[in-house]
């Protein structure tokens, strides 16, 4: 049983257009819970945080933030990128990004930012 290459190049794609549209969809379904500051305590985790900027300090390449929720404090690290984003103490925000370790202490790397008041 042979096959001309067109034909498997055809489903090879047709294949491949199917997949990249799947997870697509899977990838808008997927969603992040909530947590509370306080337990967050492993490394390399993605997570979902609210809370009150306690303090911003600006630097020409990121922010630093210290958000409180209810249980606790973190330090938040959001990169700046082209768009402009206005954050101010005693703003509330949510942060989805990953946690991370410096210098001993928990910390987020912002991946998204979201001003909720």
């Amino acid at each position: 049983f042979l096959m001309k290459e067109s034909t498997l190049i055809n489903i090879a794609l047709n294949a491949t257009l199917l997949g990249i549209l799947i997870l697509i969809i899977i990838g808008n379904k997927v969603s992040v819970d909530s947590a509370l500051i306080a337990n967050l305590t492993k490394e390399e985790e993605y997570v979902k945080v609210q809370g009150v900027i306690t303090r911003s300090t600006e630097t020409p390449g990121l922010y630093l933030l210290d958000i409180e929720d209810k249980s606790g404090s973190i330090t938040v690290v959001v990169f700046k990128r082209e768009e402009n984003l206005t954050l101010n103490k005693n703003q509330i925000i949510e942060v989805e990004g990953k946690t991370v370790v410096y210098k001993g202490k928990m910390e987020i790397t912002a991946d998204k930012i979201t001003v909720l008041s």
